[in-house]
């Protein structure tokens, strides 16, 4: 408001969303139609992770993907640079897309599922709905945005009391139950599977 004010201009409030554009020829084509033959609805996956930041893989997509059988396509997406496990049932575009793809592949989608990453801020474009599996890393306050389910449990744990650990290193991460970090442990699949139907059983989505 002060700036506006010193600008002396009218800054109209608009939303939380990024401010992305796709031109007519892009909306027009939907990648998973044109590779899979499949017409249907669809979810995006993003079940990887840099190897630089390990601490932000989830160890159950897999689980997460069976428990969603049947009732919702998953499309896997990832960049070749990155490590993405091989998950059965999905239609894989890993190494496949252009940021460009991946933008036109939210647009198309229903919504977008994964740990932090690019992905879920991109989907604010469309306000699409999101399942972010965060854990203990990264606090909500830091990057929920509006149709989000956040799944965090800072506050929960003594590694990550307030903003998150933070951690990006497996051999840093302070607190695993069976090999598996804490924080992931304390989110399992069927509590993801559950946000994602959260959407239908609310109404902002449909079968």
């Amino acid at each position: 408001l002060d700036l506006a004010h010193q600008l002396e201009r009218v800054i109209p409030w608009t939303s939380m969303n990024v401010d992305i554009h796709l031109t007519d020829k892009e909306k027009e084509d939907n990648m998973v139609q044109r590779e899979f033959s499949y017409p249907g609805k669809f979810w995006i996956l993003n079940a990887g992770f840099k190897r630089d930041a390990v601490l932000k893989y989830y160890p159950f997509w897999q689980e997460v993907v069976d428990l969603l059988k049947n009732k919702i396509q998953i499309v896997q997406i990832g960049t070749a640079n990155d490590a993405h496990p091989e998950l059965d049932d999905v239609f894989n575009l890993v190494g496949k897309t252009s940021i460009r793809d991946v933008l036109k592949l939210i647009y198309w989608s229903e919504g977008t599922i994964g740990p932090l990453s690019m992905q879920f801020i991109l989907a604010t474009a469309w306000s699409k709905p999101s399942v972010i599996v965060a854990g203990g890393k990264e606090p909500p306050r830091w990057q929920m945005y509006n149709y989000h389910r956040y799944l965090s449990v800072c506050g929960c744990l003594k590694c990550a009391p307030e903003n998150g650990c933070w951690t990006a290193k497996y051999e840093d991460c302070k607190s695993r139950v069976g090999g598996v970090p804490r924080c992931y442990a304390m989110i399992p699949p069927e509590e993801v599977a559950r946000n994602v139907l959260l959407y239908y059983e609310g109404g902002i989505l449909n079968f």
